[in-house]
């Protein structure tokens, strides 16, 4: 009994070695993929088909029989994009400030897998990287956010093991080099990798293995990681443009046209209990898992926006309770006609004005719904109020820097910014931003009375940027919560025709170096 026993875990040991052994080939393939991808001139020109390369040889990683088959196999796929040139001098960039730098390569000589040999090869395409542009970057790169772009259909065929661990490494390694705040994350990007690898590998569905990467997406604790993907709304459901807020434990509709209001029966100040019978507790808890952002008031709006569950042509339920106390039910077919009808209530225009007086001594402007030429009417009309309220809780509206002209001949600084250099991956690029660089300052009228500036967690990346140029001029005043915490510019690509996905590609602090990002 006992040798069976000692035969027993013999065995379960060989096995759980075997695998931990897999685990680690398919991780060292990933990063080595990743660091060709991104810094080998000849993928970089983008003449070869580097994803059907990794598809090709990633069952020879996974089954590699030991550390020298392994070795082998790396050496040939460095080979195989061909030689670097070591006639030029080592190019020795290395930016000065390292505040925002992803250059770490500390992994090649830690890796235990790894001989002297590939070390060397990997240590010499650093060495001897001299920056260009990225063409295989660019090709999945996402030009205006235009997600139209995305494939909805549903995939004929599940995506097979390699093609899944394609689309993570994809995912993975351009975080790795070009997320701005990688080193802000709650769990280290490294951490993760060892984690998901097992994960991604373990799905058997093409639904499964969509919300295993969005899951892996909330892990950048960042406003600007979202994904397009029609599993995930199928899963969680869209999006719907209903102002909903969550306020002392309670899911409450605060404002919705009048229009939508009569179409769904729902009306400002109904509370949201259940949706297709399920909590409004639960359903936060339920989505707890795939809905992410750099501060703890920004999940719960993003949130928000998904309470209702509605997911496109199928039916759903919502049981409110309105300022009375009045608990009703509501039944919707959700077929193709009222989603029709319900996206275009939905978008209808808002009524609102851009900017307004509010009595005959203070003037409201919305600068999410502003035009340049708006701006420079609204400072005109308020000339002599005694205060101006900018309303900078909506994302849009026009140049930043028209206001500040009307409040300053000062030129302040108002950010220090890192700008991700494409050209040389995990380096970014110090910028100083002034709020009147071109002194057309000088030719404005300056306005003497008192600027107020309302912000919330709605307050996200542009209009972050805006309150600081704001800031700078140090004649405002800022009401309200704390800003969404996601500043700087977001890059979103494709990692599969039908998933787009998207990130903060530059890094905004004061310019004292105070930072912004999950702070505000």
């Amino acid at each position: 009994m006992k040798n069976l026993l000692v035969l027993f875990l013999v065995c379960l040991f060989c096995r759980l070695s075997a695998q931990m052994d897999t685990i680690a080939n398919v991780e060292l393939f990933g990063r080595v993929w990743g660091m060709l991808k991104f810094y080998h001139p000849v993928i970089q020109k983008n003449k070869l088909n580097w994803n059907n390369v990794f598809v090709e040889r990633y069952g020879s990683f996974k089954n590699a029989k030991d550390i020298t088959d392994c070795n082998l196999l790396l050496k040939k796929l460095i080979d195989d994009t061909g030689l670097i040139d070591k006639s030029i001098r080592p190019y020795k960039y290395f930016p000065k400030d390292t505040t925002v730098c992803n250059l770490h390569f500390a992994w090649i000589e830690s890796n235990n897998i790894l001989d002297e040999q590939n070390k060397v090869c990997l240590n010499d395409l650093i060495r001897f990287y001299k920056p260009r542009k990225n063409l295989t970057i660019e090709s999945e790169n996402i030009i205006g956010y235009n997600m139209n772009q995305v494939t909805w259909e549903n995939p004929k065929n599940y995506p097979d093991e390699p093609h899944c661990m394609l689309a993570f490494f994809s995912y993975w390694n351009r975080i790795n080099y070009c997320f701005a705040y990688k080193n802000l994350m709650d769990t280290s990007w490294d951490k993760t990798l060892k984690e998901f690898i097992p994960r991604i590998r373990k799905t058997s569905s093409t639904r499964q293995f969509y919300l295993e990467m969005a899951e892996l997406i909330t892990r950048l604790n960042d406003g600007h990681a979202w994904c397009v993907n029609k599993e995930v709304y199928d899963e969680i459901g869209a999006s719907m443009k209903i102002p909903i807020e969550y306020v002392d434990g309670k899911t409450m509709v605060t404002f919705i046209n009048d229009s939508l209001s009569i179409f769904l029966g729902i009306h400002p100040g109904d509370e949201i209990l259940e949706t297709n019978g399920i909590s409004v507790k639960q359903r936060r808890k339920e989505l707890d898992k795939y809905i992410g952002g750099s501060t703890a008031s920004g999940i719960d709006l993003e949130k928000n926006t998904r309470i209702l569950g509605i997911k496109k042509y199928k039916p759903f339920s919502l049981k409110l309770k309105d300022t009375s106390n009045v608990e009703r039910v509501l039944y919707f077919k959700g077929d193709s006609v009222f989603y029709q009808r319900f996206v275009h209530y939905a978008n209808l225009p808002e009524s609102k004005q851009p900017f307004k007086f509010v009595g005959s001594d203070y003037g409201y402007i919305d600068a999410g719904i502003t035009t340049n030429k708006i701006i420079r009417k609204a400072f005109r009309k308020f000339r002599h109020t005694k205060a101006i309220i900018i309303d900078n809780r909506k994302y849009g509206g026009g140049e930043r820097h028209l206001y500040t002209r009307h409040l300053t001949s000062k030129n302040s600084a108002y950010a220090m910014y890192y700008e991700a250099d494409l050209t040389y991956p995990g380096v970014f690029r110090k910028l100083i931003f002034y709020n009147n660089y071109l002194r057309l300052s000088y030719f404005k009228r300056k306005f003497k009375g008192k600027v107020i500036v309302l912000i919330d967690e709605h307050t996200g990346s542009a209009m972050e940027f805006s309150t600081m140029c704001l800031q700078a001029t140090g004649k405002i005043v800022i009401i309200g919560r704390n800003s969404g915490g996601y500043d700087g510019s977001c890059q979103a690509f494709f990692i599969r025709p039908d998933f787009g996905v998207a990130y903060s590609a530059d890094a905004v602090f004061y310019p004292d170096g105070r930072r912004t990002q999950r702070i505000g």
